[in-house]
C-alpha cells in the first residue's frame, strides 16, 4: 500500500525522487520491525500535507478517505503472518511470493566473509556466493541511487505523441499512471527459482508485455534498509547494461516489486554453464564429451576474453571470473555474466555508486579458487586488468584439467594456497582427457603467474597469444570441418522449411477436426504436431552442432571465408525467427552476430533505408506521411511529411512502420498503413483509393495488399505466419449495437413478432433474455441487466448506455439475418468479415500483435481486468487505444466477432478478438476460435463489411 502511495504522490508531483526514497527506506525499516505504520505516518514523518494525502487516497479508490485507508494496512496478513501486496485499485487482492530452494553449496563456491543465514545456491547453476565486504547498516541514501531506483518508466505530457483518428487529433494521453508504470509485480509473473547469489536470488519470470520469458535478480530483502546495498545491486545492473557486447549478458529492465525489492531483469539462457559442462566432462558423460572437444572450450574461452579486453577497455574490471559465471546458449552463445563486485575507474561507463560504497583496502573480494593473490590478499587497490587475466588463466588451468587450480579444505586455507602454494602444471594432473600442448600449458602458467608484472598485460594479449598457440598446433582438418558445417547447414535450413510446411499441415488439418471429436480422428493431428516437435528439436540439434564445426574451423583460421559465411547464415536464420516473433532483444543479438561474421557482404541485409515510390489509382493524391513511434507502449504517430501528388517518390525512407494520409480534391481523407522491411533498397506500394459515393457513413476503407497472418506465438491457436493478399474492403468501424440491432427487430416485429422473438438477443434459448419486446410500444429495448452494480455509477440508468453496447446473445444466422435486412434497407451488399480480412482490419500490413501496437496493457481495451468494477459489457468506442491502423474500433476488446462462413465451414463458425469477459490472450489479433454458428453468448457480437469492387 505505501508503495502505491508514494507512486501516486511522485506521479502528482507532491514528493520528489529523494522524499520518495527517503520514506520507503524508513518504512521497509518499521515493516522488518514488524511494525505496521498506517497511512497517517505520511502526514506525522512530514513526507505529505494531509490534502495531499487525501488526493492521493481518493486516486486509489478509497473515497471514504483516511477511515477506509487506515484499515487496509491490516489487511494485507495473510494466515502466517506474512506480508501481502495489495493494489486495492483491482477487486481481487493478488498476493506474490517467491520460495527459494535450499541446496548444499558447491565445493569452492564458499566466501571468506560468509552472511549469516545467507542462502545457498542450488548445485551446478554457477551462482555461487562471491565474497563482499561488511558495509553500514543505516548509511544515507547517494542522491543518483534514489534517483535510479524512484525513476518511472514513462514519459511526461511533452514528451507524448498523438493518436491518429480522423476525428480528433488531441494530445495522446497515457492511461497509466506513473506508479502503475513502475510496478515491477505488475509486469512480471515471477516463477521457480534458478539460484542464488552474494548480491540476492535470481528466479525465473515472465514478461507480461514482451511475452517472453526472461531472468530476473532481486535484491536480498535486507536490502530494503540497506541504502549501500541497494546502490551496490543498483551498480551491478548499470555496469552490466552499459557493457554492450555480444559476449555480456545483455540487461533489460531495473524496477521495484512490490514489497520494495530492487530487481533487474536479463537473458534467460536456457542451456547451460561452462561449469556445468566442466562438470560434465569430469563425470564423462557422453553427450559433453561428444559436443565440447578441446578446440571448442578454447574457442569459448577466447570468446570470453574479447569481451574481458572490451570491459577492460571501458574501465570495468570483473573480478570474480569463473566458468559458473560464463553462459553457454543454446545456440553457440558465449555470455559473461555476474558483474555484481566489478570495479569501474574512468568515465566511460557511470553508475551511481559513491566511493564510500566500494569495497575498501583488507577485504578479499571473489572466489577463492579463481582469485588472483593480490584479491586474495585484500590489496585491492593492485587490482586491474592483469587480476582478470589471472581469472582468466584460472578458466584455463580447469578447462585442461578438469580440476581446479587451488582447492583447500575451506576458503581460507585456498586463498593461502592462491598467495603461497605452488601450482601443478595442467600436464601434471593427469586427470584430463586430451594431450596439452606446451603452447597453451605455457599460456596458462603465464597468465596465472604470482607476480602481476609477469602476466599478459591485456585481456586481447591473452586472446591473441592462445590464438596463436591454437593455430600452431599441428595439422587440423579444416576443409572436412568446413564441408561437415556446410552440409548441416544445408539441413538446418531444410528443416526449418520442413517446419513451417508442417505448421500448415497442421492447421489445415485442425480446421477439419473438432475438438468434441473422437480420439480416433484426432490422431493424425497429433501425429503431424509430434512430427513438427521432434522436428524443432532436431532442429535445434543440427544448429549447435552446425556452430561448432564452424567455429572448430574459425578457431584455426579465423580468416576462412566459408567458415564465416557459414556462421553469418546461420545467425541470419536465427535472426529471421527472432524477427518473425518480434523478440527485439534476439533479433539486436544476431544482427550483431551476422555482421561480425559476414562483414560488408552481409551489411545490406540490414539497409535501414529504402527508396520507396508511391502510387494511387487514381492518380494526383496529396500524400502525407506520418512515421509510427512508440510512445507509453503504444504506437503513435509522429511528425508529417509532406510527399506532394501521387505518384510520388521518398528518397532514403528509414525502415519501419508509416501511416499514409492521401487526400483527392474534394474526397475525404483516405489512410493506409505503410510497412517498410529491413533490408529492403527499393519497394513500390500502390493503393486503389474509393469513390466517395461508395463510402458508407460509420465505415472505413481498408486498402487492398499484402499482409502477414498469424505468427504469434502468445495467441490462442495461432495459424503458422503467412503471407496473404487481401483484397480492398469497407469494415464497420464498430460493431453493430444494440440501437442498430433493435431497428431490424421493431421493423419485423410489425409483421412476424414470432420471428423476431425467435432473432432477439438471449443467452441461450429462451433463457436470460437481453433484449425486451414493450407490446403497449411495439418496441424492443436492451435489458436493464445488461449494466449491473457498480457500474451504474458509471453508465447511470435511463440515459440510454444500454442503447450504446455491442449487440450480443445473438447466434451466427441471426447476425447473418441482419446483414440481409440491412442490405435490402441502406442498398449495400453487407456481410460479415472474412477472417483473413479481419485480422488484416486489426493488424494492419506491420503484423503488429494489438491494434496499438505489440505491448498490451488491460486499460487499452474492454477486456476482463480492464476495470476495478465487476466486468460487464461497455457502449462502443470507449476504449480510444483500441484503434487499427485502418481507424477501426474495438477489434481486442469489447466483443467477440463472428466471421463469414467459410467454404468448408459445417455446424461451427470463426469468432474473433477479444471481449469484455476474455482474458489478454483472446485480446491478441491472431487468436481464433471456433463457435457452433446456433450458440449464444453475451460475449459475441458482430460487425458489417461490404465489398469494394
Amino acid at each position: 500500500m505505501h508503495q502505491h502511495i508514494a507512486r501516486v504522490a511522485l506521479e502528482r508531483r507532491l514528493v520528489d525522487f529523494e522524499t520518495v526514497s527517503r520514506s520507503l527506506f524508513e518504512l521497509g525499516r518499521l515493516a522488518d520491525e514488524g511494525k505496521t505504520p498506517t497511512a497517517d505516518h505520511w502526514v506525522s514523518q512530514g513526507w505529505l500535507e494531509r490534502e495531499g494525502l487525501e488526493e492521493v487516497l481518493r486516486s486509489l479508490g478509497y473515497e471514504d478517505g483516511f477511515e477506509r485507508a487506515q484499515t487496509a494496512f491490516f489487511e494485507g496478513r495473510d494466515k502466517k503472518g506474512g506480508r501481502a501486496a495489495r493494489f486495492q485499485k483491482d477487486e481481487d487482492a493478488v498476493t506474490s511470493r517467491i520460495e527459494v530452494g535450499h541446496r548444499k553449496m558447491p565445493a569452492g563456491g564458499l566466501s571468506q566473509e560468509e552472511t549469516a543465514g545467507a542462502e545457498a545456491p542450488p548445485e551446478g547453476l554457477g551462482l555461487e556466493t562471491s565474497t563482499e565486504v561488511a558495509v553500514d547498516a543505516n548509511p544515507t541514501l547517494p542522491e543518483g541511487v534514489a534517483a535510479a531506483w524512484a525513476r518511472p518508466g514513462w514519459r511526461s505530457g511533452e514528451e507524448t505523441g498523438r493518436h491518429f483518428v480522423f476525428e480528433s487529433t488531441d494530445v495522446y494521453q497515457p492511461a497509466l499512471s506513473a506508479g502503475e508504470m513502475l510496478s515491477g509485480q505488475a509486469r512480471y509473473e515471477l516463477g521457480a527459482a534458478l539460484g542464488a547469489g552474494g548480491g540476492g536470488s535470481v528466479i525465473s519470470a515472465h514478461d507480461r508485455v514482451l511475452g517472453r520469458v526472461v531472468a530476473m535478480k532481486i535484491a536480498r530483502p535486507s536490502a530494503r534498509h540497506d541504502a549501500r546495498a541497494v546502490a551496490r545491486f543498483l551498480a551491478e545492473a548499470q555496469i552490466t547494461g552499459q557493457l554492450e557486447h555480444p559476449n555480456i549478458m545483455p540487461i533489460y529492465d531495473v524496477g521495484v516489486l512490490d514489497d520494495g525489492r530492487v530487481y533487474y531483469t536479463m537473458r534467460r539462457v536456457n542451456h547451460h554453464s561452462l561449469a556445468e559442462v566442466l562438470e560434465g566432462l569430469r563425470k564423462r558423460e557422453p553427450d559433453y564429451v561428444r559436443a565440447y572437444a578441446l578446440p571448442r572450450l578454447l574457442g569459448i574461452l577466447k570468446q570470453v576474453a574479447q569481451a574481458i579486453h572490451y570491459a577492460h577497455v571501458r574501465g570495468v574490471v570483473h573480478r570474480d571470473l569463473k566458468p559458473s559465471n560464463i553462459m553457454l546458449g543454446e545456440y553457440g552463445e558465449v555470455l559473461v555474466m555476474d558483474w555484481g563486485i566489478a570495479h569501474v575507474s574512468g568515465d566511460r561507463v557511470r553508475t551511481d555508486l559513491g566511493p564510500e560504497d566500494e569495497p575498501g583496502k583488507g577485504h578479499t573480494l571473489g572466489t577463492p579458487s579463481y582469485m588472483s593473490p593480490e584479491q586474495a590478499q585484500g590489496r585491492l587497490d593492485e587490482v586491474d586488468a592483469r587480476s582478470d587475466v589471472y581469472g582468466l588463466g584460472a578458466v584455463l588451468y580447469e578447462i585442461l584439467t578438469l580440476d581446479v587450480p587451488f582447492d583447500g579444505e575451506d576458503a581460507r586455507a585456498t586463498m593461502w594456497l592462491v598467495v603461497e602454494g605452488q601450482l601443478v602444471p595442467p600436464s601434471q594432473r593427469g586427470a584430463a582427457l586430451w594431450k596439452i600442448s606446451e603452447a597453451v600449458e605455457a599460456i596458462c602458467l603465464r597468465a596465472m603467474s604470482r607476480e602481476r608484472e609477469e602476466r599478459f598485460g591485456s585481456a586481447r594479449e591473452f586472446y591473441e597469444a592462445l590464438d596463436g598457440a591454437i593455430s600452431g598446433s599441428g595439422p587440423v582438418q579444416v576443409q572436412a570441418s568446413v564441408t561437415r558445417g556446410q552440409a548441416l547447414l544445408k539441413d538446418y535450413s531444410e528443416a526449418l522449411s520442413r517446419v513451417e510446411d508442417l505448421g500448415h499441415e497442421i492447421d489445415e488439418l485442425r480446421s477439419q477436426v473438432e475438438p468434441w471429436e473422437s480420439i480416433e480422428r484426432k490422431r493424425a493431428l497429433w501425429a503431424l504436431e509430434d512430427q513438427r516437435l521432434q522436428l524443432q528439436r532436431e532442429s535445434a540439434r543440427i544448429f549447435g552442432e552446425a556452430v561448432a564445426a564452424f567455429q572448430e574451423v574459425l578457431l584455426l583460421v579465423p580468416d576462412k571465408p566459408e567458415a564465416r559465411e557459414g556462421m553469418a547464415e546461420l545467425c541470419w536464420e536465427r535472426y529471421m525467427a527472432s524477427r518473425q516473433r518480434q523478440d527485439v532483444a534476439d533479433m539486436v543479438y544476431y544482427e550483431a552476430m551476422v555482421r561480425e561474421y559476414g562483414g560488408e557482404s552481409y551489411a545490406a541485409r540490414f539497409a535501414r533505408q529504402c527508396e520507396v515510390e508511391l502510387k494511387t489509382r487514381p492518380t494526383g493524391a496529396e500524400i502525407t506521411l506520418f512515421p509510427y513511434q512508440e510512445i507509453d507502449r503504444r504506437m503513435v504517430v509522429a511528425d508529417a511529411r509532406q510527399l506532394g501528388r501521387s505518384p510520388a517518390r521518398a528518397e532514403a525512407l528509414e525502415a519501419g512502420s508509416y501511416m499514409m494520409v492521401l487526400q483527392r480534391s474534394g474526397s475525404a481523407p483516405v489512410r493506409a498503413p505503410l510497412f517498410v522491411e529491413v533490408g529492403e533498397a527499393r519497394a513500390e506500394f500502390r493503393v486503389d483509393l474509393p469513390a466517395d459515393h461508395q463510402v458508407s457513413p460509420g465505415f472505413v476503407y481498408v486498402a487492398g495488399g499484402p499482409c502477414t497472418l498469424g505468427g504469434d506465438p502468445e495467441a490462442f491457436n495461432p495459424c503458422v505466419a503467412r503471407r496473404v493478399e487481401v483484397a480492398s474492403f469497407f469494415c464497420a468501424r464498430f460493431p453493430v449495437t444494440f440501437r442498430e440491432y433493435l431497428e431490424w427487430l421493431d421493423e419485423l416485429s410489425q409483421s412476424d413478432l414470432e420471428q423476431a422473438r425467435k432473432h432477439a438477443p438471449k443467452t441461450r434459448a429462451d433463457d436470460g433474455e437481453l433484449a425486451i419486446f414493450d407490446a403497449a410500444s411495439g418496441r424492443w429495448a436492451p435489458s436493464p441487466i445488461l449494466i449491473e452494480g457498480p457500474m451504474r455509477e458509471r453508465y447511470a440508468e435511463g440515459v440510454g448506455h444500454e442503447l450504446d453496447l455491442p449487440a450480443v446473445g445473438i447466434s451466427a444466422h441471426d447476425a447473418q439475418a441482419y446483414c440481409t435486412w440491412r442490405s435490402q434497407r441502406d442498398g449495400r451488399s453487407y456481410r460479415l468479415l472474412r477472417e483473413e480480412e479481419w485480422e488484416k482490419a486489426g493488424r494492419g500490413v506491420d503484423a503488429r500483435f494489438f491494434p496499438w501496437g505489440n505491448h498490451f496493457d488491460a486499460t487499452f481495451c474492454k477486456m476482463r481486468y480492464s476495470r476495478h468494477e465487476f466486468s460487464q459489457p461497455e457502449p462502443v468506442g470507449i476504449f480510444v487505444d483500441d484503434t487499427s491502423p485502418y481507424g477501426v474500433r474495438d477489434l481486442s476488446g469489447g466483443v467477440q466477432e463472428w466471421c463469414a462462413a467459410g467454404p468448408d465451414d459445417g455446424l461451427d463458425r470463426a469468432v474473433r478478438g477479444g471481449g469484455w469477459n476474455m482474458d489478454q490472450r483472446a485480446c491478441r489479433l491472431a487468436s481464433r476460435m471456433r463457435v457452433l454458428a446456433d450458440a449464444r453468448s453475451a460475449g459475441i457480437g458482430f460487425r458489417l463489411a461490404y465489398d469494394a469492387s
